[in-house]
């Protein structure tokens, strides 16, 4: 997760305003590794403790207080605000998905050809700029 806050504050520093995160629960990554996908309740703590690092705050991973090291002209300063694009599936996913709404951000319902039309379109029906995907790991899965 510390990872990822990092690569979207150099992203955000090098196209301010252009960024979207896009997170899932990486069923088609998992799936080839011979995993379940991670649970919904798994992605909602990911996401809050990947908006709270990017807000300069301390969160707990894997026991230990956690928080974004970089200096001044490392990263822009906090709080780092971009738009988090939940990838869902399926009425389970969706429904998972759901808490995003009240924060302003946005859900992706499927793949393309989604009968919503809502893939890869910001709530406004503008296409999404950058995306970083990124595979979920809990921290006891093998690599």
């Amino acid at each position: 997760m510390l990872v990822t806050a990092a690569a979207v504050a150099t992203l955000v520093q090098l196209a301010p305003g252009r960024v979207n995160v896009g997170i899932g629960s990486g069923f088609t990554g998992r799936l080839a590794m011979g995993q379940r996908p991670n649970s919904w309740t798994f992605v909602a703590q990911y996401i809050r403790q990947l908006k709270a690092l990017l807000a300069g705050e301390v969160v707990e991973v894997d026991g230990a207080a956690t928080r974004m090291l970089q200096g001044p002209g490392q990263a822009p300063a906090r709080p780092i605000r971009v738009p988090i694009v939940v990838g869902t599936g399926g009425p389970k996913g969706e429904g998972g998905a759901r808490w995003t709404r009240r924060d302003g951000d946005r859900v992706s319902a499927g793949g393309a050809g989604h009968p919503s039309g809502a893939h890869g379109v910001r709530a406004d029906g503008r296409a999404l700029s950058t995306i970083i995907r990124c595979w979920i790991l809990k921290s006891s899965s093998p690599v």
